[in-house]
């Protein structure tokens, strides 16, 4: 969310989960981080909001993005680029480390393994995988993160 000021000030419509407008509209504190956050402005907040999922025909590709609950926080979406074999998993996955699971915004480890659990099964060994931080992954990278888990 982060960049979502920047965007919104170009134009761009911001698409995200329920719960994610709802934390960028009130004053968050991120316990771990010690950091108080406060409401974005109107540019940065999301203007299509959606409960489970919601899916996009662009370009000729097919976008489906669908909630995770309670995994890094509890507005993280996964976002499956279906023709194109790429899903983006946001913070629910960060590549070679540790990942901060964030329990002030209701975030936790079971949800982030059940999301990785989701995941999985759409996937075959030429996806690419996004991560919130670090490289583009494979499956083995993810099957390797879920060990860890």
């Amino acid at each position: 969310t982060d960049g979502n000021i920047n965007f919104g000030k170009l134009g761009s419509v911001i698409v995200a989960h329920e719960k994610v407008r709802e934390h960028l509209t009130s004053v968050q504190f991120i316990k771990f981080l010690d950091r108080k956050i406060d409401p974005y402005p109107n540019e940065g907040l999301p203007l299509i909001t959606y409960k489970d999922s919601i899916t996009f025909h662009i370009n000729d590709e097919i976008v489906n993005i669908f909630h995770v609950p309670n995994a890094h926080t509890d507005g993280d979406s996964i976002i499956h680029f279906i023709k194109n074999n790429v899903i983006h998993m946001g913070d629910v996955y960060v590549y070679n480390r540790y990942l901060f699971i964030d329990i002030s915004s209701n975030g936790s480890i079971d949800g982030i393994i059940d999301a990785v659990k989701r995941v999985i099964p759409l996937f075959n060994d030429k996806t690419e995988i996004i991560s919130g931080h670090g490289n583009i992954s494979n499956s083995n990278d993810i099957k390797n993160y879920l060990f860890m888990l």
